[in-house]
Parts: C-alpha cells; structure tokens; sequence
C-alpha cells in the first residue's frame, strides 16, 4: 500500500469516526487537545480538514503532559503552529 493510500484510508477512517460523534451528540465545535507530538500533530491536521468540510467551530488547547524530555520544545512548536 503506497503512502497517499494509507493517508486517504486514515483520513477516511478518522472522518467516518468523527461523523459518529458529531451524529451521536449533535455537536456543533471541536475542542481538540494539543501536544505537538506526531500523534496529536496529525490528528490536528486531519481534524481541522474534517471540520472546515461540516461547517464546525474548531477550537485547539494546549496540553503539555510533560511525559517527555521534549515537551517544552514540542511547547513552543505548538504556539508557532
């Protein structure tokens, strides 16, 4: 499976699971928590595509849970994202 096929299954899987949320609970704004680890860069990513497709507030915290060495770094990485 090449890359852009597993990037287009991603974000079909990530999409389809959002929309069961936002069918379940009827919300209208996404609050996502931020790391500025790869993780949650690319649920960033793939969460801000989902909501500027429905029509959805989109709203980002910051969360340094402080697990890594890194996470001040990651830190500042987040405010310039």
């Amino acid at each position: 499976m090449s890359l852009d096929n597993s990037m287009d299954s991603l974000t079909k899987t990530v999409f389809e699971k959002l929309d069961d949320i936002v069918e379940t609970s009827q919300c209208k704004k996404f609050i996502l928590g931020y790391s500025g680890g790869l993780d949650s860069s690319i649920l960033l990513v793939l969460t801000a595509e989902y909501v500027s497709t429905r029509n959805l507030d989109f709203e980002v915290i910051h969360v340094d849970h402080g697990l890594q060495d890194e996470s001040v770094e990651w830190s500042k990485h987040c405010v310039r994202t």
